[in-house]
């Protein structure tokens, strides 16, 4: 009785290791991927819209951006998610999971945050920018306003 205890200990452990999951970027997390699709779909439909992304971008100059804590990042994301969702609301979506994907992915304690704006006859983009020391880990939310339709 004894080795069978045992036995099934091994195999639980090797078991709840096989569902530990690294997220090294959002395309490792479906719920990421599924929240930034969300966004995606519903910009079409809205005057100031909203977008998640791990796109790393690249900066000649990074004297303007400052250093914040990982929460920041985390409630930079969570906001916009929240503004999309307060028009377009789905009890479906795997809110939570995304976050908590995100926190994973975020492995660093700081990161980086940059703001760009840019803006052109139809839309005016305003950008949050984060990265990490060792610029691996890059998260960026999007602000997209519509001038003219």
């Amino acid at each position: 009785m004894k080795y069978a205890f045992c036995v099934l200990f091994a195999l639980f452990l090797i078991n709840t290791n096989s569902y530990a999951q690294t997220i090294k970027s959002f395309s490792d997390s479906p719920a990421l991927i599924s929240i930034a699709e969300f966004m995606e779909d519903s910009a079409s439909d809205m005057k100031t819209s909203y977008r998640i992304s791990d796109k790393k971008l690249k900066f000649k100059d990074t004297s303007t951006c400052q250093i914040v804590p990982k929460s920041a990042v985390l409630k930079e994301v969570e906001s916009a998610v929240k503004k999309v969702l307060r028009l377009y609301p789905d009890e479906e979506l795997p809110f939570e999971d995304a976050l908590n994907d995100l926190a994973d992915y975020l492995v660093d304690s700081s990161y980086k945050k940059c703001v760009i704006a840019g803006s052109n006859l139809v839309k005016e983009v305003s950008s949050v920018y984060f990265f990490n020391g060792s610029d691996n880990i890059h998260v960026k939310v999007d602000t997209i306003t519509l001038v003219a339709e």
